[in-house]
């Protein structure tokens, strides 16, 4: 059996793109978010510089745009070169967002650091010190920010004795031409390959854990609500052969989320709310968040932030909806939002309120009791919930909406002409259609 490898896989770096939080808030923490996106890529060097990993692999996306920030370039070069003072061999391909060569590289990269090229894939080998050949890296760039040609059919090794690495950027979706259309099945079914890094898709997951292992290490940072919770990049322990061990490695310093907020009719004004949301956000502060979709948290790993970025919402029903919420919605907004970050904003680590919104409603009365005794209720409630779970349920649902909204399969898939459906946005589509259901049922009762 050959050689154990082991090597850091990041991603979608998107160096360049701009963090902003809505708010006046102090020079310092405006630094910090600013720089989050430069901090992360330190944050990857640092754990390759830790782990003493015998290569690393950026899986496209390194620049948010085809021209390239001069800061941006030259910030990568900067982080590559303590990688080539150890003698780290860094292997690169560029994505949709900086094909290769529409953007100037501003300085040179150092001499461990390989950009794959865009007309053909491209083969490299890594050697321990020894000069014994142990892995082999596999890669094809962009060369439009649009790519639909099916690079994966070109990805070919000569043996397993050694390592093989894919690289590729795609969003795992056959009919997605812009973004290296393919399919897992495709990935798994090509041979010699025992792991493929890819890039494009935020979020980190592990799409294949037997051999070959396929996975996504998502953004290092995120860089809206639309980027939420704890961003990483993989440290891969792998043998020829066998499935690769993988670990997540947290880089991010700002950690964005969106939180909801159950409300009860023993909320009753303004201070209550404050009270409860103060409470959460104290809540966020004193534990330290989840590793993202349970993935193994690498040695000597921890979860430490600068920051919280929070978009507030109060959900369910209670009768400050209606007496105090309705009606007044952006003043009361405003009011929570600025003794929010007055309270929370200032601390290490620092909880920063983007927003604060509501999905209130007024209380139904005896809504579990009639849960209980009423057949249409109860099937309503039931129906909704098999809605928001069922795949093909969804799909039918979304499609009697109309044309104005489509099902979002890609992140970067958007559209003039009509809106996204997320998991997130149906869910609420749902729970308001049935909540406005449930009440002129109620009412209409009422009123015989």
């Amino acid at each position: 059996m050959g050689k154990e490898v082991r090597f850091i896989h990041a991603a979608d770096l998107h160096l360049g793109s701009s963090l902003t939080a809505i708010g006046t808030m102090s020079p310092e923490l405006q630094g910090k978010i600013r720089r989050a996106g430069y901090t992360a890529l330190e944050r990857v060097v640092d754990a390759v510089l830790k782990h003493k990993v015998d290569f690393v692999v950026f899986s496209g996306d390194i620049y948010d745009r085809e021209a390239h920030s001069v800061y941006a370039n030259q910030y990568f070069v900067e982080q590559m070169a303590r990688l080539d003072k150890r003698g780290t061999p860094v292997f690169v391909i560029y994505g949709n967002h900086d094909p290769l060569g529409t953007g100037p590289e501003f300085f040179q990269l150092p001499p461990n650091v390989h950009i794959f090229g865009s007309e053909k894939v491209e083969t490299r080998e890594v050697k321990d010190q020894a000069g014994r050949l142990v892995a082999r890296v596999l890669g094809q760039s962009y060369r439009n920010p649009s790519e639909s040609r099916k690079m994966y059919q070109s990805f070919s090794t000569p043996d397993n004795h050694v390592v093989n690495v894919g690289l590729l950027h795609t969003g795992l979706n056959p009919s997605a031409n812009s973004y290296v259309p393919c399919t897992l099945t495709d990935l798994t079914s090509q041979p010699g390959i025992d792991y493929w890094a890819l890039g494009h898709i935020h979020r980190p997951s592990i799409r294949n854990k037997t051999r070959p292992v396929i996975a996504y290490p998502g953004i290092p940072q995120g860089r809206d609500q639309g980027e939420p919770g704890v961003g990483g990049c993989f440290l891969v322990t792998v043998q020829p052969g066998q499935p690769a061990r993988v670990q997540f490695i947290p880089t991010s310093s700002v950690v964005w989320l969106t939180m909801e907020v159950p409300i009860d009719n023993t909320v009753v004004n303004v201070s209550d709310l404050e009270e409860l949301i103060l409470a959460h956000g104290q809540a966020v502060l004193n534990n330290a968040l989840h590793v993202p979709c349970d993935l193994e948290l690498g040695p000597g790993e921890n979860l430490a932030f600068d920051g919280y970025v929070v978009r507030w919402v109060l959900t369910g029903r209670g009768k400050v909806h209606q007496e105090i919420i309705s009606g007044n919605e952006p003043e009361v907004a405003t009011l929570l939002t600025e003794r929010l970050r007055q309270q929370l904003g200032r601390g290490r680590p620092f909880l920063w309120t983007e927003t604060v919104r509501f999905k209130t409603a007024a209380p139904v009365p005896r809504l579990e009791s009639l849960l209980k005794q009423d057949m249409v209720l109860k099937t309503l409630f039931e129906t909704s919930e098999e809605i928001k779970s069922n795949a093909e349920l969804r799909k039918q649902a979304v499609k009697a909406m109309g044309r104005v909204w489509f099902l979002q399969k890609d992140p970067e898939d958007t559209r003039p002409d009509a809106f996204a459906i997320t998991d997130e946005v149906f869910k609420a589509l749902v729970e308001k259609a049935r909540y406005l259901v449930l009440e002129r049922i109620v009412e209409g009762r009422e009123i015989r």
